[in-house]
């Protein structure tokens, strides 16, 4: 493909992957926010366990969901590599190992939350152990899946604070969308560095709310839009 025809095709290409994004940042609230929120009792490992196994197929949809949003990740960061990897092509290269890394480790981590069924599920599992130990067991793992997502999310920050540092300087997309970018990045960064080092600091949810605007933003501009293919 030529430079020229690379570039006409791009409009149509963005919309594509705003549409990728648009599905990872719904299949995100879904499996995080509406499955996992809602079955996941804090600090209660016995109710945590009932919940699961009483909705067996709703857990085991988020975790499906979750998986199909991660592998969406690739052709948007591969979008974006190509999108500035002319103008910039280390940066964007950076940007593409990040988010490749992010879904990486957030896949892996998926281990934790279907593993955590498979205790519970299967009375078989680990026959040395009794109920309240498996589920003790479980909900271990379903901690190390929350501190797994914190690992797979200081990647996702540097995506986005590369990703909006790109936009600002080559304004493909409007430049208040890459300040936007850049905010969410270190958002991720500054939450997932919090829960990781366990420092004690008052850091709000909400924290998480420019992030949601951010991407957003990103994906409802692709789909709607596209590129802009002239600079200026």
């Amino acid at each position: 493909m030529t430079q020229q025809s690379e570039s006409a095709s791009l409009p149509n290409w963005g919309r594509l992957a705003g549409l990728c994004y648009l599905f990872i940042i719904i299949g995100g609230l879904f499996s995080e926010a509406y499955v996992r929120g809602s079955i996941i009792v804090a600090g209660d490992a016995g109710d945590t366990a009932r919940a699961i196994i009483e909705n067996e197929d709703f857990w085991r949809m988020g975790a499906t969901v979750n998986l199909l949003y991660l592998a969406l990740n690739i052709p948007v960061g591969a979008f974006f590599y190509l999108l500035f990897r002319r103008a910039a092509p280390a940066l964007s290269l950076m940007m593409l190992m990040f988010i490749g890394l992010c879904a990486t480790v957030e896949a892996v981590n998926l281990l934790n939350m279907t593993g955590s069924f498979g205790l519970l599920g299967n009375p078989d599992a680990l026959g040395g152990l009794n109920a309240e130990q498996r589920e003790a067991l479980a909900y271990s793992g379903l901690r190390q899946f929350s501190m797994g997502m914190s690992v797979a999310l200081v990647f996702f920050g540097f995506f986005c604070v590369i990703l909006g540092k790109l936009i600002w300087q080559m304004p493909v997309l409007p430049r208040a969308i890459g300040a936007l970018m850049m905010l969410a990045g270190f958002c991720y960064l500054i939450n997932s560095v919090v829960n990781i080092s366990g420092l004690d600091l008052p850091v709000s949810p909400w924290i998480l709310l420019p992030c949601l605007v951010a991407e957003l933003s990103v994906a409802l501009w692709l789909l709607v839009r596209g590129v802009r293919t002239e600079q200026g």
